[in-house]
């Protein structure tokens, strides 16, 4: 039986085979990328039927369920997305409506350490809103606490955008508006045992290096405003996938520390995108992905745009399976 309902396959032609896996560079050894003559799938996915979802889509698997949940939602937001609308078997999987977390990353133990959006009203800002920076806090998901400690400012790279665990630290990616159309992500370290605690924070320099100085920091990839990092037990790899600035494609990097080397970026699909939009809020799904043969994962992105629009399901956030090429 397939292992989804209404959700669509999206397979990539050897055209597309290009070697994702490696995480040194091994350009040399690597298929090209698709011509622009090879078009590129569309992960068109299945939109819920409550398709009033809009927005990034999260999920973070804890004591063996899988949590779905928006950040910055509340409240109602049970009624709007039912995943097993989409997946076969998580209709006993449950929606997580009273947290509002920018990511969660399970810890154990039913805890996780979930970073937090800090934002006051200004009347002066977009939406009258203004964010100041971003937080972590340790707990329950059901019960987790923003608290007022911010551990990066808003001027910085948006750390916690994605965070995973290996070993004994919790890493947090971040990224950062650069040059023209085009971004800087970092990341960043605290061990387990400090989670919160500034002075414990370092920073990727490059070379395997650390440093607790944030000015010393250097990009691990660039070319995207937000970046989803997983890791995928079934490849042995930490996967990272975002799109462009402003673009139209899901791209997809690979390495075996949470901090790279990464493989050059590949395209693996096209988002379903009405006129004038873009592809944003890029999520790996890996938990979901089990019931999936193993060069397919589930993800979800959300469709943006700089103009105000209506309130059709064309502008739905979505859920799809991407195909990716097998590790050799």
């Amino acid at each position: 039986m397939s292992a989804t309902s209404g959700l669509s396959r999206v397979a990539i032609g050897a055209t597309c085979a290009a070697l994702i896996g490696c995480a040194v560079s091994l350009e040399d050894e690597m298929t090209p990328k698709p011509a622009a003559s090879a078009p590129l799938p569309v992960a068109a996915g299945c939109a819920p039927q409550r398709a009033t979802l809009r927005g990034a889509l999260r999920s973070v698997p804890v004591d063996g369920d899988l949590l779905w949940f928006t950040p910055g939602a509340a409240g109602t937001t049970a009624e709007r997305f039912d995943a097993a609308t989409c997946l076969d078997g998580w209709s006993d999987r449950r929606w997580l409506s009273d947290v509002t977390p920018l990511s969660a990353v399970p810890l154990g133990n039913g805890e996780v350490a979930g970073f937090f959006v800090k934002t006051v009203a200004d009347p002066s800002a977009p939406f009258g809103v203004r964010e100041e920076g971003v937080g972590v806090a340790v707990g329950p998901l059901d019960g987790i606490a923003a608290g007022d400690a911010l551990m990066w400012t808003a001027d910085r790279p948006r750390y916690g955008t994605a965070a995973v665990v290996d070993g004994d630290y919790l890493f947090a990616y971040g990224c950062v508006a650069a040059r023209f159309l085009d971004g800087d992500c970092f990341v960043a370290r605290q061990p387990l045992t400090a989670i919160g605690d500034e002075s414990q924070v370092e920073y990727y320099r490059g070379g395997g290096n650390w440093t607790p100085r944030e000015k010393e920091s250097w990009p691990i990839v660039d070319g995207a405003s937000d970046v989803s990092v997983e890791y995928d037990a079934r490849r042995g790899r930490f996967l990272m996938l975002y799109a462009g600035v402003l673009g139209d494609r899901i791209l997809v990097r690979s390495g075996i520390q949470p901090w790279g080397p990464w493989s050059a970026p590949h395209e693996v699909a096209l988002c379903q995108l009405p006129e004038g939009a873009f592809c944003a809020e890029v999520q790996l799904h890996v938990a979901a992905s089990g019931r999936l043969p193993v060069h397919e994962l589930v993800v979800s992105y959300a469709v943006a745009t700089l103009e105000p629009h209506d309130d059709s399901d064309s502008y739905a956030t979505r859920l799809a399976t991407v195909s990716l090429p097998p590790l050799p």
